[in-house]
């Protein structure tokens, strides 16, 4: 992913951006009950599909992905 492009989903994932729809999701686990971790998905208008997450430097990593997790997304019941 070029560097404008990183730019550019990091500020839509912090900040909030037209073009792009983001939601958290996080993950819990019965071995670990005190342990959230949280990732940022985010999707774009163009259907490109990105995860972020703070790696071990504390810089933010943005990860471009297939639509797997915008199908999952799509069958889960909304209440």
């Amino acid at each position: 992913m070029s560097s404008e492009k990183q730019a550019e989903v990091t500020k839509a994932m912090i900040n909030g951006t037209n073009g792009f729809w983001t939601c958290r999701l996080e993950f819990l686990s019965e071995s670990y009950p005190n342990l959230v971790y949280r990732l940022e998905y985010i999707e774009s208008v163009n259907r490109e599909f990105y995860v972020g997450c703070y790696d071990e430097k504390n810089s933010y990593k943005i990860i471009e992905i297939d639509n797997t997790l915008h199908e999952c997304l799509l069958s889960l019941p909304v209440e």
